[in-house]
């Protein structure tokens, strides 16, 4: 299964794979150890507040293998 994904998060978050990869977890509401590969599609920085978030999309693969490109 596969999914897309947007999550807001602070720089030191969107930094560490670990971490975002818990997170999505979370969001989607399975066990970490189902998910199998974590692919960002696209990363943006929203810097109009104090605080500054980063904006990923992330296309998750759940129980299967991301295709392999030639």
């Amino acid at each position: 299964m596969q999914k897309e994904l947007i999550l807001v998060l602070n720089p030191k978050q969107a930094s560490d794979a670990e971490v975002y990869q818990s997170i999505a977890a979370t969001q989607l509401k399975i066990a970490l150890k189902r998910i199998t590969h974590i692919q960002v599609i696209g990363r943006s920085i929203d810097a109009r507040q104090r605080s500054v978030k980063v904006n990923l999309k992330l296309h998750v693969f759940i129980d299967e293998h991301p295709p392999i490109e030639e």
